[in-house]
């Protein structure tokens, strides 16, 4: 596979990795094992609930974003997340 998120397990990527991943996979610019495997790097890089961060590209509009999202706004709403206090 000729990708360049490959290796980057066990390393943080930063806000313009992040975005550029994200772009990738709003463009669906990979296989689907791909884009799985893209989408879990990005839920091992910030701690959301299990599939928020593919709800957050796919369904933009559910979280107050435009229907066609710039990339860096879908990372800066990652970042923003935080978890309820019960």
């Amino acid at each position: 596979m000729d990708d360049i998120w490959n290796g980057h397990r066990g390393r943080r990527l930063d806000r313009t990795e992040m975005a550029a991943l994200v772009a990738r996979i709003m463009a669906m610019d990979g296989t689907d094992e791909e884009i799985d495997t893209w989408l879990n790097l990005l839920d091992s890089q910030i701690p959301l609930p299990n599939g928020h961060s593919a709800d957050l590209i796919f369904f933009p509009g559910r979280y107050g974003l435009s229907p066609e999202p710039d990339p860096k706004d879908v990372v800066d709403r990652m970042f923003a997340y935080r978890p309820i206090a019960l």
